[in-house]
């Protein structure tokens, strides 16, 4: 599992950034792109009292030690990406042991339609 977590930058152009760039991410991790979510928080950066989204993005991505090999292509992937939304970008690593996490995905083979009550 890898988690790209953003803040500094408005929820929706998260989202709109997440579309573009997942598949890109996947082939440069080497993992399934189910391997990976992207967290937005409705959050903001300050400087000096200023509020800075939008000026300030920080990027947090956390994985597995056994993918710390492709940390500089991942991170100059995402500091070049992510010029289109900020001025700046930061971004960190903190990794995990595989066999310290747990994870359950549930693989639905046709179209499935929810129905609200």
């Amino acid at each position: 599992m890898v988690i790209i977590s953003y803040t500094g930058l408005d929820l929706y152009l998260i989202g709109e950034l997440n579309g573009k760039i997942h598949a890109s991410v996947s082939r440069i991790l080497h993992v399934d792109e189910e391997e990976i979510v992207f967290s937005a928080y409705d959050s903001f950066v300050f400087y000096k009292g200023h509020e800075q989204t939008s000026i300030h993005l920080v990027i947090k991505v956390e994985m597995d030690e056994a993918l710390r090999k492709y940390q500089k292509d991942l991170a100059d992937y995402l500091i070049e990406t992510g010029k289109e939304y900020s001025l700046h970008s930061f971004v960190y690593f903190q990794y995990f042991r595989k066999e310290d996490t747990y994870l359950s995905l549930i693989h639905i083979s046709e179209p499935t339609r929810l129905q609200l009550i």
